[in-house]
């Protein structure tokens, strides 16, 4: 849908589509213009933004799953334990930024109004879990699991091996 389709009223004496009458009364144009909203605000999104937030209810349902709670869970504790939840899986605060946003778009498309009390709890979480890492020295993020990142140990098929105290050698380290 685009602007073009939004209910206005057509300047002049009448519309040259007559199937496409604009509303007459203004509680005509406020029930058109809701029903066109939705559709406009969603074209509005970029495409790859409309995928991240699709990944991310998708870890939102796995979640709740997970958990046994309605998929439509939007209290402080449905989203706090969201984030502690990825926390664990050891998630960069990042990700577990981007799939909080992602998760409460989504219980909002569905109808859920998670309050905005719930929203910050889960912030306040995500800040905390931002400062325990800082605090530890840690950092995370860059797409892969952190047992995966060692500074000296960086996998590469055009790099030779290196001998290992342990085994001798080591394929790529």
């Amino acid at each position: 849908m685009t602007h073009e389709k939004l209910p206005y009223r057509e300047s002049g004496s009448g519309s040259s589509d007559p199937q496409r009458r604009p509303p007459a009364t203004p509680e005509e144009i406020l029930a058109a213009l809701d029903v066109a909203v939705h559709e406009y605000v969603r074209t509005q999104r970029p495409a790859n933004t409309q995928r991240a937030y699709a990944t991310d209810w998708k870890v939102w349902t796995r979640y709740v799953t997970e958990l046994g709670i309605p998929e439509d869970s939007a209290t402080a504790g449905a989203l706090v334990g969201f984030v502690v939840w990825l926390e664990r899986q050891e998630a960069a605060p990042t990700t577990v930024d981007r799939r909080l946003a992602g998760a409460v778009v989504g219980l909002r498309q569905r109808g859920a109004k998670p309050l905005k009390a719930a929203t910050e709890a889960a912030r306040a979480a995500l800040n905390g879990y931002r400062r325990r890492l800082t605090g530890a020295g840690e950092k995370r993020g860059r797409g892969r699991p952190r047992r995966w990142r060692s500074s000296t140990c960086v996998p590469s098929p055009l790099r030779a091996p290196r001998p290992s105290p342990a085994s001798g050698t080591a394929p790529w380290c």
